[in-house]
């Protein structure tokens, strides 16, 4: 299995915790999610840190530390959410494949996302990953490993998505014509709020008619209030005691924006909302309070809005 230098930027680190959670979940095997490619993704990384977290997993999850306790509860997150945006795209392109759509499935801030691999649904559709270019270096050479063989492949592209990202999308084969299902799953967080609008803008031009649009939202991101925004909010995205989980304090951009439902709707869009305390308690299953408590904090307070073009 070919072996990638590690690259510094904590934005692949954040990429490589949420494909960890992915290949923890799927080896435990008490979680309904299949995942192998998540496992051969951090084992082609070449990174200790987290080849290491992933070996002793199930050992570090069963301590009773602050750390384990937002592990088990980012785990849960990431499982909820990851079955239900599985579900949601599974319906989508099923239901256009009876209309005679094939849509196409753009992820903005793809990561180390395995959907292409993983879903039935996706076989023979065309997936394009948008991502800054260290992150589409990176998983290209996860890509070769022995378990893709076979499988459907992203289209990776390397672009920054604050910046003038279509023209690279459209270079790589997207078609502006052609209904297209929009996920930004964990991404909206690390934009400005300007440059969320901005992408919001571009999706909204340019997407043909019957297309979808999937946000996961935090709350903790935006202040769409009258009161200022409070430093606490971000201190819920530092580190663990024990100094083991990512400080996302400076990634994290907690600001006044517009949900992209309400800018969306200034566009013609219409849009659905999923509260993210019903899609975890739905597609997770926790018994111990302490970790659900933890799941339910105001750290993880997510909707996920279903954008539709009409």
């Amino acid at each position: 299995m070919t072996s990638v230098q590690r690259i510094d930027n904590r934005l692949a680190d954040t990429a490589l915790m949420v494909a960890v959670c992915r290949a923890i979940a799927s080896d435990r095997g008490v979680h309904d999610l299949d995942d192998p490619y998540s496992k051969a993704i951090v084992a082609a990384s070449g990174v200790p840190y987290w080849i290491s977290f992933l070996e002793s997993g199930e050992s570090l999850l069963s301590q009773r530390s602050d750390f384990a306790l937002k592990a088990r509860a980012m785990l849960g997150h990431v499982v909820a959410r990851t079955r239900y945006i599985d579900s949601v795209i599974t319906d989508s392109f099923r239901s256009a494949g009876v209309q005679g759509i094939r849509p196409q499935l753009v992820i903005l801030g793809a990561g180390f996302d395995t959907r292409a691999a993983r879903l039935e649904c996706l076989r023979e559709a065309s997936v394009y990953e948008v991502d800054i270019d260290d992150v589409a270096r990176f998983k290209t050479d996860a890509l070769d490993a022995e378990e893709f063989r076979g499988k459907n492949k992203p289209v990776l592209v390397g672009a920054d998505l604050a910046g003038d990202w279509l023209p690279r999308l459209v270079a790589s084969g997207w078609n502006s014509s052609t209904p297209t299902f929009w996920l930004a799953e964990g991404l909206l967080g690390y934009l400005h709020g300007h440059e969320q609008e901005k992408l919001l803008g571009v999706i909204g031009e340019h997407s043909a008619p019957g297309s979808i649009a999937l946000f996961e939202y935090a709350s903790v991101i935006t202040t769409n209030v009258e009161s200022d925004i409070n430093p606490a909010m971000v201190e819920q995205f530092a580190g663990d005691d024990d100094g083991m989980l990512p400080d996302l304090t400076s990634l994290i951009r907690v600001e006044r924006r517009t949900p992209p439902d309400e800018y969306l709707r200034t566009l013609g869009w219409h849009s659905t909302i999923d509260d993210g305390e019903a899609v975890y308690t739905t597609w997770f299953r926790e018994v111990e309070p302490a970790v659900q408590a933890s799941a339910l904090s105001g750290q993880f307070a997510t909707k996920f809005i279903i954008s539709r073009n009409k």
